[in-house]
This record gives C-alpha cells, structure tokens and sequence, in this order.
C-alpha cells in the first residue's frame, strides 16, 4: 500500500540505520580504549572476574614492592658482609706478620686497631631504608612474601629473619663529670660510645642526700628492656630514685642527652640541696664481633692468641654471609614467582576484557558500509513519497 501518511520503508530504513551508528559507535569506543568491555553493561559476568583478576594483580603488585624493598635490605647486607670478610683477612694477615720479629709489632697493632674500628664503621652503616640486619637490633625483619587461599579466602604471607650482632662493642666504662649537683648544677654520666636499644643489659647508680641527717642513700641495679631508648633508660632510673621518698631525692630529674661522640644522662635536683653523685655504671652487651677489641699483637703469645681470635671471627662472618645469601636467594625466587603470577593474571584480564583489534577493523568497515548503505536506503524511502504524486498527475 502506498501511503503519504506513514512512510513504512523510510522507518525501516531509519531503525536500521540508528542500529549501525549504534553499533559503529561500539566499534570505535572499543578501538579507542582498547577494551571489549568497559563495564557491566557490556558483560557483566566477565567484568566481574576482571575485576576480581585486577584486585588480585594489584595484591601481588604490593607484594612484588615488599620483596624489592627485602632484596634491598640484603643486597645491603651482602655487600656489608663481604667488606667485612676482606676487613678480617686484612687484620689476619697483620696478626700473621706480628708473628715474624722482623716486623714492628706496635705498628701492626696500630693497623689492627684501625682495622677494627673499620669493622664498627661498616657495621653500623650497613642501612637500607633505615633497616641493619647487622647492629643487633631484637626484633626480626618481617616481610610480606606472597598470598595463600585460606579458609575459602586469601590470606597475607610473611617471612621472618632474626638479625644478626656483628658488632664490635663490648662491656665498657663511663666517665662522670661533676660529683654533686643540685638545682642549678647537673652531673652527667657520660657513655663511652653511642647508645641504641639493646646495647646494655644494665644501669646501676649510688647517690646520697646529705641535706638530711642521717644522710639518705640510692644504690639501686637497673635493669634495661632491649627495647629501652636512652630516654626510657632516665625515665626508669628517675623513676626507681624519686621512689625512696625521703629526702632530696625525690626532686631528682634524669633526662637523656644524645650526641657525638657518646650519649650522656643528665642528673638535676629541682629542690634546694645538693646531692652527691657517687657512682654509675652502664653496663654495655658485648657484640658479636666483641673479641676484635681483645686483639693484642704486642706480645708473642698476644699475637699467637689473636691468631685463634681472628680465625672465629672469620668463621662467624663466614656464617652470617652464608645465612644472608639463603635468604637473599629466597627473595629472588619469590619475587620471580610473584612477577609470573602478574604477568598470568594481567594476560588472563586482558582474553577478558581486551578489544581484537583486527576484527574490530573488520568489523569497522563493515559497519560503515553499511551506515552508507543505510543513508542511501533512506534517501530511496523518502523519495517513495514524492513518487506517489505522479499518480495524480494528467
């Protein structure tokens, strides 16, 4: 039926033309951002597990950047250990040469001592990104190491390494400067070398208050948490002496002073009298690497001694570069490990949700075919109109 009102073929061809703009459009978003599909609306239950992939892969990325930052540690360690190694085999070869009375002793003595303060220098610059396996910190390195299904879910992984002591400090006195002090007056117990947490195992301090008759006295042993910073050191100690109650004493202030070359702890009395500061003792851990301080070639049987000494001490470096390389090695497989994964589960995302680009150019020429096509088809149905008014026509 030939009809002016409703043009049938032109509707047609319009409804098929917007479907191939419509799907024109599709073809080319996907070309542009390289995905099939960009939503839920596009596949739902394939988005859902892309999206379950992704948040995977980035849980494996997190771990990938914990076992970079471990490797660092180590890699740090590494190099620290070996420099130790060619440290002791020089002390070694001067301990060897003492033997010999051609060569002066008390210069080979000399650079032995240097040698060994060498040692403590590189062990306490053994950092990465403020982390020392070597100073003999208490508390173990714990890495993030990977991810497990636990219980129907996942469940984060670590990997522990108890830290080693290669220090070379040992058990030494402290110098005390001023022996009274009193509101206006400190007296400081000064420590023979740096302090850290874990460096000593105890404080022991005698004072006496003479502004009272009898005469008040503290004498107390104190004992240090491994964990205890030098402030928390004068925290306890100000704490056990206020304690006694009686006197001046109680006006007792400790505090910590830190800084090149050793650490002090500074004692005030904020009352009136003076009190009388009689001794104190911090008594530093001994390091692992403690026994090169006992190194003494002067003598024949000092330098036969010092033979033995270095040879253990070889053999505890020797131990740690071993315990660091297994470990060092485990790092390097689980960051390979974790890598793979992230490719498997990148490539595994990307058959879900990544546009074939050659179909999709396929397809592109197709559907702009058949959008001019459908141009043409509409043009040809909109002149059927004007065609019917030949009918009227003499």
């Amino acid at each position: 039926m030939t009809s002016i009102n409703t043009n049938v073929a032109a509707l047609q061809s319009l409804r098929t033309l917007e479907h191939t703009n419509s799907r024109l459009q599709e073809s080319q978003e996907r070309i542009a951002s390289g995905l099939r599909i960009r939503s839920s609306r596009d596949d739902a239950i394939d988005f859902a597990t892309a999206q379950r992939l992704r948040g995977q892969a980035r849980t494996l990325g997190n771990v990938s950047e914990s076992l970079s930052g471990a490797q660092g540690v180590f890699s740090t360690t590494a190099s620290a250990l070996s420099f130790l190694q060619e440290l002791a085999n020089s002390i070694r070869s001067d301990i060897i040469q003492a033997q010999d009375v051609n060569f002066n002793s008390a210069d080979l003595q000399a650079s032995i001592t240097e040698l060994v303060d060498q040692v403590g220098n590189r062990v306490r610059g053994a950092i990465f990104n403020g982390t020392n396996l070597l100073d003999g910190r208490t508390e173990p390195f714990r890495t993030l190491t990977g991810v497990e299904n636990s219980g129907g879910g996942n469940a984060l992984t670590f990997s522990s390494f108890n830290a080693l002591d290669l220090r070379t400090t040992g058990v030494s006195p402290n110098g005390l400067r001023a022996s009274t002090f009193d509101g206006s007056t400190d007296a400081k117990l000064i420590l023979d070398q740096g302090y850290a947490p874990g460096d000593a195992d105890s404080l022991t301090v005698t004072l006496q208050d003479t502004s009272v008759t009898p005469a008040v006295a503290f004498s107390q042993k104190i004992v240090i948490n491994p964990l205890d910073d030098l402030a928390a050191i004068a925290s306890s100690i100000e704490s056990a002496i206020t304690g006694i109650g009686t006197g001046d004493l109680a006006n007792v202030r400790v505090s910590a002073v830190g800084g090149p070359p050793e650490d002090e702890l500074s004692f005030l009395q904020t009352g009136g009298s003076t009190i009388e500061f009689i001794s104190g003792t911090l008594a530093f851990t001994g390091g692992g690497l403690n026994a090169l301080n006992n190194i003494d070639v002067t003598t024949p049987a000092g330098a036969t001694k010092a033979l033995v000494t270095i040879d253990a001490v070889l053999a505890q470096i020797s131990d740690a570069t071993f315990q660091v390389g297994v470990q060092q090695k485990n790092f390097d497989f689980q960051s390979d490990f974790t890598n793979r994964l992230i490719d498997s589960l990148d490539a595994g995302v990307s058959a879900l949700v990544d546009a074939n680009l050659a179909e999709e150019s396929v397809l592109l020429n197709q559907l702009q075919t058949r959008q001019e096509l459908g141009i043409e088809a509409l043009g040809i149905a909109n002149e059927g109109a004007r065609l019917a008014l030949r009918l009227f026509q003499n």
